[in-house]
C-alpha cells in the first residue's frame, strides 16, 4: 500500500525501525555531505512535501535548501541542493501502521549498520529496510500511537490512524489513502 497525501507538508523523524537510529545531518555545512545515522537526542526533522502521485523529495528542516539524494556512483544517501535529478524523487510505503520502506527509482534505502550510513540498495524483504515515520522523537507523542483521529491508514474503523489530533480535521480533508500508484 503507498501512502498518498496531495498538496500536503509534513515534518517528520525518520527512524531506522529495528536499529534505533534516526536520519540526521551531523556534519552541517556544505552540499554533498553525508546523511549520517544519530541517536534520538540529535535527530533532525525532514519535510516532506507530497505530490500527487506520492512522490516526494525528503527535505532537511523547514529552513534549509538541502534535499536528501543517493549518490550515482557509491549509491549512499547525501545532502544536496535540490535541483530536478530523480535521485531525488521517493516514496513512502506503508507496511503497517508503524513502518514503512523508503523506495526510490533506483533502490530502497536501507541502513548499513557494518559502515553505519544510509544508502539505495535493492529492494529487497531486509530490516534494514524497514524504517518509521514520525512527527514527535518520543513515541508518546507520536500521531501513529493515536486511536481514532485524523485520517485512518487502512480505510476502517478500527485502524490506527496517522496523524496527531489538531491536525485531523484538515488532514481528513486534504489527505487520501490509494493502492494503485504510478509506477516509477
Amino acid at each position: 500500500m503507498i501512502l498518498f497525501y496531495f498538496g500536503l507538508s509534513f515534518q517528520v523523524y525518520i527512524k531506522s525501525f529495528y536499529y534505533d537510529v534516526y536520519m540526521c545531518d551531523r556534519s552541517i555545512g556544505e552540499s554533498g555531505r553525508l546523511v549520517t545515522p544519530c541517536s534520538k537526542r540529535h535527530a533532525k526533522k525532514f519535510v516532506l512535501n507530497f505530490d500527487g502521485y506520492g512522490y516526494t523529495n525528503i527535505k532537511l528542516g523547514s529552513g534549509e535548501e538541502y534535499v536528501v539524494e543517493a549518490d550515482s556512483k557509491d549509491n549512499t544517501l547525501k545532502y544536496v541542493w535540490k535541483n530536478d535529478d530523480d535521485r531525488q524523487v521517493f516514496q513512502f510505503l506503508m507496511l503497517n501502521p508503524h513502518t514503512c520502506k523508503i523506495r526510490s527509482k533506483y533502490g530502497c534505502v536501507t541502513y548499513d549498520d557494518e559502515d553505519d550510513k544510509f544508502v539505495l540498495s535493492s529492494c529487497i524483504e531486509d530490516q534494514k529496510q524497514i524504517f518509521s515515520i514520525s512527527n514527535h522523537k518520543d513515541k508518546k507523542h507520536n500521531g501513529v500511537l493515536k486511536k481514532n483521529t485524523g485520517f485512518p491508514i487502512y480505510g476502517d474503523s478500527e485502524s490506527t490512524y496517522g496523524v496527531n489530533y489538531d491536525s485531523s480535521e484538515e488532514f481528513n480533508q486534504k489527505s487520501k489513502v490509494l493502492s494503485k500508484n504510478k509506477k516509477f
